[in-house]
């Protein structure tokens, strides 16, 4: 990658334009492409130093949600080929970093109402 200054921004490769880019192209998602129970939630963190000068890395964390695992995983493919196509333009490479990934906690309805029971029984006792 080449950063450089703007005034000669011919040749030079941003980072912050594929992040500007990998930003924007998921709201087209929100008119067409995204249930109602989805959420996508991004802050470009690192987009350069100093003004005017094209940085050479950038970095744009994205919060996925959706009503499941398999729900979730269907969005994050989309916004990872969104990423990638916002990379070819630009000229850049993009990296990808999963660091989370929860799911619905199962609910144990046997200990929940068991706990409960054992409360009310305990009440009894006194």
């Amino acid at each position: 990658m080449f950063a450089g200054h703007g005034g000669t921004p011919l040749g030079n490769q941003s980072a912050l334009d594929a992040a500007v880019m990998t930003a924007t192209m998921p709201e087209f998602l929100r008119e067409e492409d995204l249930a109602p129970s989805g959420r996508l939630h991004r802050l470009i963190d690192n987009g350069g130093d100093i003004s005017g000068i094209t940085p050479e890395t950038a970095e744009i964390p994205y919060h996925v949600r959706e009503g499941g695992p398999a729900r979730v995983q269907v969005l994050l493919d989309k916004v990872i080929a969104l990423s990638g196509a916002a990379a070819r333009v630009s000229r850049t490479t993009v990296r990808h970093r999963i660091t989370s990934r929860r799911g619905p906690r199962p609910i144990d309805l046997d200990r929940v109402f068991g706990r409960a029971l054992r409360r009310v029984m305990d009440s009894f006792d006194r």
